[in-house]
């Protein structure tokens, strides 16, 4: 089929890069056989370049074949930062995916839980979620060559690589400026509906989370969020492409990590790292979404700001554990003391006796007077046996009244109390802790 003349840019883009891969490996293909004494013409690259560069001019016009060839060759270190991340992400998380599908037995006891009744499932296929990251990756490819092509000096073939010190300090506050550049545009899609419904929304439908779906998101989103936000880090820093290629693999790597749905004990990612797969798995889920925006590498800015998960359910836990002795102390706290049972037969007097050290300490302030709350209504239908009730039916004299009656009363002190039933209530009632 003869190639159109109408270029099509999302239909010849794919094959465009292969055009600029083909010249650039003919680059490296010269550079190799210079250091081999191999003739470049015998070396498996030529062979396949030669046939990408056959296909390329096949399916591409020639004007746009030529505007290709033009365009400048890299050096080794720049081609590396363009497709090292690129392919790590593939690699590792191929090895993660064929991991889970194998199931092994010693890995698969380290699976994080999925079966919440409030975690619905995935609803989209793997082969969507590799669809739309193949598109972020062919948009990373592209940013990365503008960035190597515009930013490289003139002295670039010369130019040495940082000394170990500086590279690893010059990774170290790359990570820090990435996390926070990714924390606050994460939370700002969480919290403002727009760009949750339109952008943000597509990472989350997956629930249940896999390898594959680290980069899975808005085409959009993708390039601000993970394009730009290790790209401005590296400038800012005049990274070597060389330490480019290293802080972007390592990001990847660590992405990949957190979405591979397995707390691995071996893992280096996980092991070293707070913000691992189970702190970003629950951030994809129930109200946990709210909470975890921190990624990839840091959790600081959660703690900081009050969204760690983990550490804001533990305060709610302790305010609410001692927020509880108060009212356990409180006159209105009886229906929380020891359960007691009121039992009343057909024939017998509509009276029961409780035991009196039970209810002392609600019956009685700290004065040692008894307590007399107002007395419910008779005609209410929907009474309980309550604090309330059992203190305003409860009176001295009916303590002594009792007693000479014959009623039941415990070995100690008894005080009666009066209870009114309504006639449609069971003869029984207990009073809850």
């Amino acid at each position: 089929m003869a190639p159109s003349d109408d270029f099509d840019l999302f239909t010849h883009v794919p094959i465009g890069l292969v055009t600029l891969w083909t010249n650039w490996m003919n680059g490296l293909t010269s550079t190799l056989s210079a250091y081999t004494n191999v003739p470049a013409s015998a070396t498996f690259f030529h062979s396949s370049l030669t046939a990408m560069s056959r296909i390329a001019s096949t399916y591409l016009p020639e004007s746009m074949v030529s505007t290709l060839s033009s365009l400048p060759h890299l050096e080794t270190s720049e081609l590396c930062m363009i497709f090292v991340p690129v392919a790590c992400y593939w690699i590792y998380s191929t090895l993660l995916y064929v991991l889970s599908w194998l199931q092994i037995t010693s890995v698969e006891l380290h699976r994080i839980p999925t079966d919440q009744k409030m975690r619905p499932p995935n609803r989209i296929t793997v082969r969507h979620v590799i669809q739309k990251v193949a598109i972020q990756h062919i948009i990373q490819c592209i940013v990365a060559y503008a960035l190597a092509v515009g930013t490289r000096p003139a002295d670039m073939a010369t130019r040495p690589i940082e000394h170990p010190l500086l590279l690893v300090a010059k990774i170290c506050v790359a990570a820090v400026l990435l996390d926070s550049y990714q924390y606050w545009m994460h939370r700002w899609m969480h919290t403002n509906r727009f760009l949750y419904r339109h952008f943000h929304s597509v990472h989350h439908e997956l629930t249940v989370l896999y390898a594959y779906g680290a980069l899975y998101n808005h085409p959009l989103e993708g390039f601000i969020m993970d394009t730009v936000g290790s790209g401005v880090p590296s400038l800012i820093l005049d990274m070597h492409p060389w330490t480019s290629t290293i802080f972007f693999s390592l990001a990847t790597l660590k992405t990949v990590d957190d979405h591979c749905g397995y707390a691995l004990p071996w893992d280096p990612f996980q092991r070293f790292f707070r913000n691992n797969a189970v702190y970003h798995d629950i951030h994809h889920w129930g109200k946990g979404r709210m909470y975890n925006f921190s990624q990839p590498f840091f959790t600081f800015w959660d703690v900081w700001m009050g969204t760690d998960y983990e550490i804001e359910m533990k305060k709610k836990a302790r305010a609410k554990a001692l927020a509880t002795p108060e009212t356990s102390t409180s006159p209105r706290a009886i229906k929380t003391s020891t359960s007691v049972k009121l039992s009343v037969s057909a024939n017998a007097p509509k009276r029961v006796t409780v035991s009196k050290p039970q209810l002392s300490s609600g019956l009685r302030g700290d004065s040692g007077q008894s307590v007399h709350p107002p007395s419910p209504s008779n005609s209410s239908s929907d009474w309980s046996i309550a604090d309330s009730a059992l203190g305003s039916s409860c009176e001295e004299s009916d303590a002594s009244s009792g007693a000479s009656a014959g009623m039941e009363s415990d070995a100690d002190e008894g005080v009666c109390v009066r209870v009114r039933f309504a006639p449609d209530r069971r003869r029984e009632g207990v009073c809850g802790r």
